[in-house]
């Protein structure tokens, strides 16, 4: 391991490791996460190759890290509704108008008057009303969808989970990057609805 040059890996126990994360943590807390998490693959793999026998980089302290907000402008989610006009466009605006949490836009159901969905956070029912503006959203979307359908599901009709979900958002991503955009996340979306609706309150 990179990170203990001079130490055989059976010899690395869960202290050694918890030290130099502390050490990182003061410089690089967020390099030091990706490092213990790059560690703790690499004992996986050792110990299925019988290398090693005990995995030190599980269980151990690594700080918690904020959602890296930025605010996207307009122009920007334009390009990106350019880039992707397909999929990834309609799906940046929708959750650009609704101002939702990934979890809640995957589970949010469609009707013709009104948005249904039970908030993870609250496990509480809420609804959104229907627009014409966010009906043609959802027809980008999904153009064939039915009363009761999940709105954002996969190409098999299946819903998506987080991993699926960002797996596809950031091949649309590259796309945008690809063309001289700056990246910015699904979470950046939910933040620009709160700051644009501050302004214009």
């Amino acid at each position: 391991v990179a990170a203990f040059p001079n130490v055989a890996a059976h010899l690395i126990a869960p202290h050694n490791v918890q030290e130099y994360l502390y050490r990182r943590i003061k410089t690089s807390p967020r390099r030091a996460k990706m490092e213990y998490t790059t560690m703790s693959q690499i004992y996986r793999w050792g110990i299925r190759f019988g290398y090693v026998s005990i995995n030190p980089a599980i269980d151990l302290y690594t700080p918690p890290e904020k959602p890296r907000d930025r605010y996207v402008t307009h122009e920007e989610l334009a390009e990106f509704v350019e880039q992707n006009p397909e999929w990834g466009g309609p799906v940046g605006l929708f959750a650009y108008a609704i101002g939702q949490r990934l979890s809640d836009v995957l589970a949010l159901q469609y009707h013709p008057d009104v948005l249904v969905f039970r908030t993870q956070k609250t496990s509480k029912r809420a609804s959104i009303r229907m627009t014409p503006y966010l009906k043609s959203l959802i027809e980008g979307i999904n153009p064939s969808i039915q009363d009761g359908e999940l709105i954002v599901k996969n190409a098999n009709g299946e819903p998506y989970n987080r991993h699926t979900f960002g797996h596809r958002w950031r091949r649309c991503m590259d796309k945008f990057i690809a063309a001289g955009g700056e990246r910015f996340t699904f979470h950046d979306l939910k933040a620009k609805f709160v700051t644009d609706s501050q302004t214009l309150g």
